[in-house]
């Protein structure tokens, strides 16, 4: 059995061969046998197709024409008084909705295209209706108006979500976020509308995540993002203007706080208990919303003080959120890295927001000096660079708020030597902070993290300089606050050699590991140096000044880069 087996593959093999042999005489010999060219009817009708197409959209634009046509043969036989007014708009109403639910119908025999039509038609009757049935004739309050609007948009989105019709849901959702806006203000009554436009931002962040259909989101998102700026805007610089006649300060504060709700809220449910990590239009939104908030609050509490405390304890409630959410959830998610830095960055911002709202004079410098003292120092221990960087923005907070950072550059830069500004406890406090800062040294060896806190460290190592400069110089005159006719002289050459000597100094910590961050200050302080004497002490002509001046600034020039060359 096993030799006739092998006899019938050898002769199976022998037959194949041959085969393939006359095969290719027949592809040599006869190339069209080989590969036929199909004919000529078989071909795809390319052309006829897209004549077909063209054709169709043609048939659907005249369908729609016709659409209106009827629209505005109900508006006739209303104006006619052939029906009643109210009657003449449910009936408008009604067939705005009748092209919903036949697009419905479109969308299940698969027609999409006709679908996508009856998704105009419907959005071109019923937007319109509802904007005549509210301003012209006044049929519908602006409640009554926004719940219409909302309650049309809705059904038919449900309709575009569950036939699973994209286009037809931008079709609705975008006239509809538009002809929300413009309803609010021509009926100057804003909040209904703008929850109702805050509502469909949200119904439509849900379509977005559920269908991917971001495009909708994405315009809708915009829409309100303008809303809301301009209503703030508008309030705030002319209360008296009719169009946000309706819009009380807490009625804003409100909105503002809806508007972060439905994007914020959202996008942290996804963060915190969906483990996702944020888009970048996701974290663009977030921005917007909260610089638009954030703006918002300030203003208001501007305008009305007493709702200032409020406030900042709701921001201050933000804040907490979000540092528990970056450093307890986040920290250790290398993948969410661009979610943790988002989160970290809107609490260091909503803490320094929140402590000028709560806060008010020298205590609000305290705090934040405070807040950049521990950061710091929890940074340095856990090894969080990040916590370095939020020492820095509140440790230039503090500098601001305390009246430091301007005062310094006075009495570096002007005639006097600022007394006022060293019998305030603040300043003391930020310099001192400053100085502590600057000197923190890191608890475990770790040459990565030790160079990415030197350059968190900068602005304190800056801020304790400028400031060192400036106490020397008040010292030099006693804290006085005017200086004799004579005493010019010394003051001009005192200053450029303060600053000067600031740039060799820097140079020379910059040689220890530990200070190696303050090399990219000295040229800096050399450029300020040699812009002082030539807008100050040039031009005062005084042989003394520019000797001493000049002797100063280029000894200075002389020994810092020498000094930056070698490190111990």
């Amino acid at each position: 059995m096993p030799k006739d087996t092998r006899l019938l593959e050898d002769r199976l093999d022998a037959i194949e061969r041959r085969l393939e042999a006359i095969e290719r005489r027949l592809t040599d010999g006869v190339p069209a046998l080989a590969a036929p060219r199909p004919a000529a009817e078989s071909e795809p009708p390319v052309a006829l197709f897209e004549e077909a197409s063209i054709v169709s959209v043609i048939g659907l634009i005249g369908r729609t024409l016709i659409v209106l046509g009827g629209a505005f043969f109900i508006r006739f036989i209303t104006e006619a008084q052939i029906l009643p007014q109210f009657a003449g708009t449910i009936v408008g109403l009604t067939y705005a909705l009748f092209w919903v639910f036949l697009a419905d119908y479109g969308a299940r025999k698969n027609v999409n295209e006709s679908a996508t039509f009856h998704g105009v038609s419907a959005a071109m009757i019923g937007f319109p209706l509802l904007w005549e049935t509210t301003l012209k004739l006044a049929y519908l309050t602006p409640m009554q108006s926004a719940a219409a609007v909302l309650v049309f948009t809705s059904i038919a989105l449900a309709v575009a979500w569950h036939r699973e019709m994209r286009s037809f849901a931008v079709v609705i959702g975008a006239p509809a976020a538009v002809t929300m806006l413009a309803l609010g203000f021509a009926t100057t009554t804003l909040p209904p509308f703008v929850t109702a436009l805050l509502f469909l931002g949200w119904a439509t962040l849900l379509l977005a995540y559920d269908r991917k259909w971001y495009l909708l989101a994405v315009f809708v998102a915009l829409v309100a993002d303008f809303a809301m700026l301009l209503a703030a805007v508008i309030r705030l610089v002319r209360p008296e203007s009719a169009a946000v006649a309706s819009l009380g300060l807490v009625v804003l504060c409100a909105a503002h706080v809806l508007l972060c709700a439905v994007y914020f809220g959202t996008f942290s449910f996804l963060v915190f208990r969906r483990g996702r990590n944020l888009a970048l239009l996701e974290v663009a939104q977030v921005i917007v919303v909260l610089l638009i908030a954030f703006g918002g609050f300030i203003g208001v509490s501007l305008a009305a003080p007493e709702l200032r405390t409020t406030l900042g304890v709701l921001i201050l409630a933000v804040t907490a959120g979000c540092y528990v959410g970056a450093y307890h959830f986040l920290r250790h998610d290398a993948e969410r890295n661009r979610t943790f830095v988002l989160y970290s960055a809107v609490a260091a911002i909503a803490a320094i927001v929140s402590a000028t709202l709560i806060l008010r004079g020298p205590p609000v410098a305290i705090i934040l000096a405070l807040a950049a003292l521990t950061c710091s120092a929890i940074g340095n221990r856990e090894r969080l660079v990040s916590l370095g960087v939020h020492g820095a923005l509140y440790i230039l907070a503090a500098a601001i708020s305390s009246g430091l950072a301007w005062g310094t550059v006075l009495i570096l830069w002007g005639s006097s030597p600022a007394p006022e500004l060293w019998t305030r406890p603040a300043p003391w406090i930020v310099f001192l902070v400053s100085l502590t800062v600057m000197l923190l040294q890191p608890g475990r060896r770790d040459i990565e993290f030790e160079r990415a806190f030197r350059r968190a460290r900068l602005p304190a190592t800056i801020l304790a300089t400028i400031a060192s400069a400036a106490l020397v110089v008040s010292v030099a005159f006693g804290f006085r606050s005017e200086i004799a006719g004579g005493e010019v002289t010394a003051s001009l050459i005192l200053r450029t050699a303060v600053i000067s000597l600031a740039a060799v100094l820097l140079a020379l910590l910059s040689r220890k590991e530990r200070f190696a961050q303050s090399k990219w200050l000295v040229i800096p302080f050399l450029l300020v140096a040699g812009t002082k004497l030539l807008a100050q002490d040039l031009p005062s002509g005084q042989p003394s000044v520019l000797f001493g001046s000049l002797a100063v600034f280029g000894a200075a020039l002389i020994v810092a880069p020498r000094l930056l060359r070698v490190r111990l």
